[in-house]
Protein backbone atom coordinates (compact mmCIF):
# COMPACT_ATOMS: atom_id res chain seq x y z
CA UNK A 1 0.00 0.00 0.00
CA UNK A 2 1.25 3.47 -1.01
CA UNK A 3 1.92 6.12 1.56
CA UNK A 4 -0.72 8.49 -0.09
CA UNK A 5 -3.06 5.87 -0.68
CA UNK A 6 -3.07 5.22 3.32
CA UNK A 7 -3.25 8.92 4.34
CA UNK A 8 -6.27 9.23 2.04
CA UNK A 9 -7.87 6.00 4.00
CA UNK A 10 -7.22 7.94 7.54
CA UNK A 11 -8.41 11.41 5.96
CA UNK A 12 -11.52 9.25 5.08
CA UNK A 13 -11.96 7.53 8.36
CA UNK A 14 -11.62 10.89 10.37
CA UNK A 15 -14.18 12.64 8.27
CA UNK A 16 -16.67 10.18 9.00
CA UNK A 17 -16.03 9.94 12.17
CA UNK A 18 -16.95 13.87 12.62
CA UNK A 19 -20.21 13.24 9.80
CA UNK A 20 -23.52 14.11 11.86
CA UNK A 21 -25.13 11.40 11.58
CA UNK A 22 -27.99 11.91 14.65
CA UNK A 23 -30.98 13.86 13.64
CA UNK A 24 -33.38 15.23 15.08
CA UNK A 25 -36.69 14.57 14.74
CA UNK A 26 -38.57 17.31 16.01
CA UNK A 27 -36.56 20.32 14.34
CA UNK A 28 -34.14 17.96 11.45
CA UNK A 29 -31.11 19.19 13.69
CA UNK A 30 -28.16 17.26 13.17
CA UNK A 31 -25.44 16.13 15.68
CA UNK A 32 -22.44 13.92 15.21
CA UNK A 33 -22.89 12.09 19.00
CA UNK A 34 -25.81 10.62 20.09
CA UNK A 35 -25.59 12.05 23.45
CA UNK A 36 -25.35 15.78 21.64
CA UNK A 37 -28.74 14.77 20.43
CA UNK A 38 -30.12 13.86 23.55
CA UNK A 39 -28.93 17.12 25.14
CA UNK A 40 -30.62 18.87 22.76
CA UNK A 41 -33.79 16.83 22.62
CA UNK A 42 -34.15 18.40 26.43
CA UNK A 43 -34.54 21.79 24.68
CA UNK A 44 -37.93 20.75 23.10
CA UNK A 45 -39.32 18.07 26.01
CA UNK A 46 -38.51 20.73 29.02
CA UNK A 47 -36.91 17.97 30.36
CA UNK A 48 -33.67 19.28 33.34
CA UNK A 49 -33.02 15.51 35.01
CA UNK A 50 -29.89 16.96 36.60
CA UNK A 51 -30.41 18.00 40.11
CA UNK A 52 -28.47 19.17 42.50
CA UNK A 53 -27.61 17.24 45.43
CA UNK A 54 -27.18 20.06 47.51
CA UNK A 55 -29.24 19.88 50.75
CA UNK A 56 -32.17 22.74 50.32
CA UNK A 57 -31.19 23.47 46.94
CA UNK A 58 -33.54 21.51 44.33
CA UNK A 59 -31.81 23.46 41.27
CA UNK A 60 -32.29 21.34 37.91
CA UNK A 61 -30.13 21.32 34.67
CA UNK A 62 -30.86 19.89 31.22
CA UNK A 63 -27.24 20.05 30.89
CA UNK A 64 -25.35 18.01 33.52
CA UNK A 65 -22.04 20.87 32.53
CA UNK A 66 -24.40 23.54 34.11
CA UNK A 67 -25.08 21.72 37.23
CA UNK A 68 -21.28 20.99 37.50
CA UNK A 69 -21.33 25.23 37.23
CA UNK A 70 -23.94 25.29 39.33
CA UNK A 71 -22.51 23.37 42.28
CA UNK A 72 -19.34 25.53 42.97
CA UNK A 73 -21.89 27.67 44.35
CA UNK A 74 -22.39 25.57 47.52
CA UNK A 75 -18.64 25.51 47.90
CA UNK A 76 -16.82 27.23 51.04
CA UNK A 77 -13.71 27.67 48.37
CA UNK A 78 -14.27 31.02 46.68
CA UNK A 79 -13.62 31.19 43.03
CA UNK A 80 -10.66 32.48 41.57
CA UNK A 81 -12.88 34.52 39.19
CA UNK A 82 -14.90 35.76 41.95
CA UNK A 83 -15.48 39.62 41.18
CA UNK A 84 -14.35 41.85 44.46
CA UNK A 85 -17.28 44.60 44.96
CA UNK A 86 -16.34 48.26 44.38
CA UNK A 87 -16.71 48.58 48.19
CA UNK A 88 -13.86 45.84 48.37
CA UNK A 89 -11.64 46.92 45.73
CA UNK A 90 -11.74 50.71 47.27
CA UNK A 91 -10.75 49.56 50.63
CA UNK A 92 -7.87 47.47 49.24
CA UNK A 93 -6.89 50.24 47.23
CA UNK A 94 -6.72 52.45 50.08
CA UNK A 95 -4.86 50.23 51.77
CA UNK A 96 -2.27 49.74 49.35
CA UNK A 97 -2.24 53.77 49.46
CA UNK A 98 -1.24 53.88 52.84
CA UNK A 99 1.16 50.55 52.79
CA UNK A 100 3.44 52.52 49.82
CA UNK A 101 2.96 56.43 51.36
CA UNK A 102 4.25 54.70 54.84
CA UNK A 103 7.32 52.73 52.91
CA UNK A 104 10.88 54.19 52.98
CA UNK A 105 10.51 54.57 49.29
CA UNK A 106 7.34 57.10 49.22
CA UNK A 107 9.50 58.86 52.08
CA UNK A 108 12.80 59.22 50.16
CA UNK A 109 11.05 60.42 46.93
CA UNK A 110 8.99 62.97 48.63
CA UNK A 111 11.88 64.10 50.00
CA UNK A 112 13.78 64.25 46.60
CA UNK A 113 10.19 66.48 45.48
CA UNK A 114 10.74 68.73 48.05
CA UNK A 115 14.64 69.84 46.98
CA UNK A 116 15.15 72.16 44.75
CA UNK A 117 17.32 71.04 41.89
CA UNK A 118 20.20 72.72 41.27
CA UNK A 119 21.54 72.72 37.46
CA UNK A 120 25.26 73.94 36.85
Amino acid sequence: MSTSNSCQKQQTKKHRHNEKRHRCNVCNKLFSRPSALQTHMYTHTGEKPFQCPSPGCGKCFAVVSNLRRHSKVHSNTPSPRHRLSAQVRHQFIEQMLLRYQASQHYQEWTQQQQTPTVIH
